[in-house]
């Protein structure tokens, strides 16, 4: 399980399937917010936490700016 300590991570300007504020998904695929009150709850840390997907096999990496 990879934990994020940060506060700017409850961010997601863009809408709950695009890249939280202050991040960028790397290498395609998708993210999804995930948590309390959202669609996806099954996997959730603090208050959101992130699903993220690969396409086509390549490895995809959730990092901050």
């Amino acid at each position: 399980m990879n934990l994020v300590a940060d506060n700017t991570f409850l961010l997601w300007g863009a809408g709950d399937s695009s890249d939280p504020t202050m991040y960028d998904l790397v290498t395609g695929g998708s993210v999804a917010r995930t948590g309390t009150g959202l669609a996806d709850t099954t996997r959730k840390w603090g208050a959101f936490a992130a699903k993220v997907t690969s396409a086509a096999g390549n490895n995809t990496t959730l990092q901050q700016e």
